[in-house]
């Protein structure tokens, strides 16, 4: 449930953004489809560091 709703923040703040990952109009524009990955491979990277990150910061106590 929690997933599905950041799924929902982070959508709307690309469209905001004004990056749409929809699939491209005509065949052949695989623009949106880049931005999807790249965005995808970027936010994975970072979630993974805060994980780590407040993982070791937790087990100082």
């Amino acid at each position: 449930m929690i997933a599905l709703l950041w799924s929902n923040v982070v959508l709307g703040g690309l469209a905001t953004g004004g990056i749409s990952l929809t699939a491209p109009s005509s065949p052949g524009n695989w623009v949106g489809w880049i931005y999807g990955v790249i965005v995808g491979v970027v936010l994975t990277i970072v979630m993974i560091v805060l994980i780590i990150v407040i993982g070791r910061w937790g087990s100082k106590a």
